[in-house]
Formats: structure tokens, C-alpha cells, sequence
């Protein structure tokens, strides 16, 4: 047959040109079908590698339930942005942070159940900026317990050597520094805060040091949340505990927990000493003497986890305090050293209490021996070094209130003993 209108003739010549393009995959300004519209990016857009985008056509009769969508570069494709997702009219899509800079780029849509219902970007768009961080852990859902140890990652095309920077944000507001400079490895480990408010809304930030618009947060908040199956009940926030006095620490422990647990002692959220290597978790109580060493003031905490999974833990929920006597003992306060068989001058702050108070002398923080029953408040008193005392380190005296035994003190540091 021929055709004898040459506007016709041109007409029905595009239409299978822009078919068997659809089809063939050939250059995007050649298929621009009917059915199926790209309104962004259409031509003209600048997207930064690594970061969310959101892909937008309008369905014009197509009515195909489904669509795919492919990245081209120049005429070629370059990779699949999804082989499938429902034709819904948006798709958000992370460009992949490796993406290479260049102002080619085009989106092509179709439909899953005729490939010929398909359409281009009407124009190009560009790939540029800021090379892009992309944090993969924590990035939303997770659950993390107070004091535990966690690993940030994410994902980098910076250059090999450089360094970024972690940030905790709780609810949008800045927290606290998890990093201020840590190598650009993809991997951080982060001992969290074990104070950190049990909460849903946590987020953290990462940056590079050289650009800070090279960035990214977690995609959803993460929680802080002790693990339910443990939980310490006292101390538990705001509790005056005296050193050398015995305390009860108590918790909840279900069955997961296992047979045994570990107790160890935190201040300000770092380390400070053990406090039971493995406690039977079902007994629920551990009556721990306070040391006598123990420098008082605010902060501590306790750690409980089990032994056979350290995972499951928990701090106290808020800090306690050593108690710090209004009577201080100033000598001996630490290296002093002492001959036996000698008189020595115990010295101490009498605190402006009118009562009488009680000396001790104690070794490695267990009692020793008497060194007055009950004196008057002074500040001031002569010891007779027994002359068959042991010589040796680790001695402290120990002082306190003759009628209330909580108001004490004890040397601060340890005094030795010499022949």
C-alpha cells in the first residue's frame, strides 16, 4: 500500500520509530510513547550522588498495575533504579554514591506488562556536588542499650585517607560528639553513653571534616532502650552510699539472662573496677561492700550483664554517689611512711561536729586494728605505732562520727609502715 500523504506518511513513520526504540532501548530523544509521562527529573535538574531523589511520571492511560525504571547515560544503560515497584506515580531513590559526575543522565519508565508503553526524561539532567557519606548503621529501627558497645558504618566515595566526624542527635538536637576525627574506614565502634535517655527519636550524623555539606543522618530514628530481660533496680539514680559500709545492688533477671551475671562499677560512664566476676542472676541481690578507696563524690553507676550473652545489659538508670564526710582525714592522706614502735600525729578536719569520734586503722581496706575507741573531736590525735605491727604498704586510717557511723573517712591513698 502506498501512502500518498507525505505529512501522514511522516507521521506514522515517528510512531514506529519511537515504538522500536521503546523496545530496543535506543537513544531516550527518539521514545517518547503515549501512556506513560517522566516529569522529574525532565531536563535541567542537578542531583547529588548518594542522596534520596524522588523519581515522578504521570500515567496518561497507560493503566499497567506496574513499572520498572532504568538509569541511561548518553544513549546506553547505565544500571536498573528498580525492576519493579507499582505505578503509583513516585519512586524515591537513593542515586548510588559512586555515580560518576557528568550532565547525561536521563530516567526511562515502563511499563512491566507492555514495554512499549514507555517514556524518557524529556532532557538530560546532571550528577555534581559534594562527594556523599551514607550512613548504613544506625539508619532506623534499631534497638541499642545504654552503655553498650555498637558498630556505626556507612558507606564512602571520598578519597582513600580522608576523615570524618559522628554525631549523636536525639528528636533534631545535637547530643553529643561520638567522634570528633575517626579514618574514613566505613566502621566506627561506639561504647554509647550509659546515661543516655531511653528514648525512639536517636539519630546520628556523619560528616566529612574537609566539606561539611558532605553529610548524612540515619534515614529513620533509632532507639536507646535497655534490654527488658535485665534490669538493675538499685542503685538506680540518686542513692548516698558510704565506703566501707556493706550495699545491696538488686535486679530483674528473666530466664534468658542465663544462670550467671557479671557486676562491674562505672563513674561519669567509664570504667572504674569489678565488682563480681559471676553472680548467680536468679538470686537477684549481691551485698557489696563499698571500698573504703573509693573516691567519693556523684557519678557512678552499675553495670549488670550476663555472662553468656553480654549483649543482654543494663546501667542504673541514673547516677549514685559515694558519700564525702564532712570529717576529713589529712594525715595519713597517702605515702606517708611511718616507722612502728614511733608516736605519729593523725590529723583531720573535724568538719565543725561537736561529737566524739572513732579511729581505726585498716590494711588492703579490711579492718586491722583499733586505734581509738572514742576520742573528743580535736582534729588532732598521737598514735603509738605498735612496735610489732607488720611492716609494709597498704595501711589507711579510717574516721568516724562516734554517734552516727556514716560520717566517716579514710585516708585517701595508702601509707606504709617501716622498721
Amino acid at each position: 500500500m502506498k501512502i500518498h500523504h507525505p505529512h501522514l506518511a511522516v507521521a506514522v513513520l515517528l510512531s514506529i520509530m519511537a515504538t522500536s526504540a521503546a523496545w530496543a532501548g535506543l537513544p531516550p530523544d527518539l521514545a517518547d510513547a503515549a501512556g506513560l509521562r517522566i516529569t522529574s527529573p525532565n531536563g535541567g535538574e542537578t542531583w547529588t550522588p548518594g542522596a534520596w531523589q524522588t523519581i515522578t511520571w504521570q500515567d496518561e492511560g497507560a493503566g499497567c498495575p506496574e513499572v520498572k525504571l532504568k538509569l541511561y547515560k548518553g544513549d546506553d544503560v547505565y544500571a536498573w533504579i528498580t525492576g519493579r515497584t507499582p505505578n503509583d506515580g513516585e519512586y524515591t531513590w537513593r542515586a548510588p554514591s559512586d555515580l560518576p559526575h557528568d550532565s547525561d543522565y536521563r530516567i526511562k519508565v515502563y511499563c512491566v506488562s507492555d514495554f512499549a508503553l514507555a517514556d524518557f526524561s524529556d532532557g538530560p539532567f546532571s550528577i555534581a556536588g559534594a562527594p556523599e557519606l551514607h550512613l548504613t548503621s544506625p539508619d532506623g529501627g534499631e534497638t541499642w542499650s545504654p552503655g553498650g558497645k555498637y558498630t556505626i558504618t556507612w558507606d564512602s566515595a571520598l578519597e582513600p585517607g580522608e576523615r570524618v566526624k559522628l554525631k549523636l542527635f536525639q528528636d533534631g538536637q545535637f547530643v553529643e560528639w561520638i567522634a570528633g576525627s575517626t579514618p574514613d574506614d566505613g566502621v566506627f565502634i561506639w561504647q554509647a553513653p550509659c546515661h543516655l535517655p531511653q528514648a525512639c527519636d536517636y539519630q546520628v550524623k556523619i560528616y566529612w571534616i574537609a566539606d561539611y555539606s558532605a553529610l548524612d543522618f540515619s534515614d529513620a530514628p533509632f532507639c536507646m532502650a535497655s534490654d527488658s530481660a535485665l534490669e538493675v533496680v538499685s542503685p538506680n539514680g540518686g542513692e548516698v552510699w558510704t565506703p566501707s559500709r556493706s550495699h545491696a545492688i538488686t535486679w530483674l533477671a528473666e530466664a534468658e539472662v542465663g544462670e550467671s551475671l557479671k557486676l562491674k562499677l562505672y563513674r561519669d560512664c567509664l570504667f572504674v573496677r569489678w565488682i563480681a566476676g559471676a553472680w548467680a542472676a536468679a538470686e537477684g541481690i549481691y551485698n557489696w561492700g563499698v571500698p573504703c578507696d573509693l573516691a567519693p563524690g556523684p557519678g557512678y553507676s552499675i553495670k549488670a550483664y550476663s555472662a553468656s550473652d553480654y549483649a543482654l545489659l543494663d546501667f542504673s538508670d541514673e547516677p549514685f554517689s559515694v558519700l564525702e564526710a564532712p570529717i576529713q582525714v589529712t594525715a595519713p592522706n597517702g605515702g606517708e611512711q611511718w616507722p612502728r614502735a614511733t608516736t605519729q600525729t593523725i590529723v583531720w578536719d573535724t568538719g565543725g561536729l561537736g561529737d566524739d569520734v572513732k579511729l581505726k586503722l585498716f590494711r588492703d581496706c579490711q579492718f586491722h586494728s583499733w586505734i581509738r575507741g572514742s576520742i573528743p573531736n580535736t582534729g588532732a590525735c598521737q598514735w603509738a605505732i605498735p612496735p610489732d605491727l607488720e611492716p609494709g604498704t597498704g595501711y589507711r586510717v579510717k574516721l568516724y562520727c562516734a554517734s552516727d557511723y556514716a560520717i566517716a573517712d579514710f585516708s585517701d591513698g595508702e601509707f606504709s609502715i617501716t622498721d
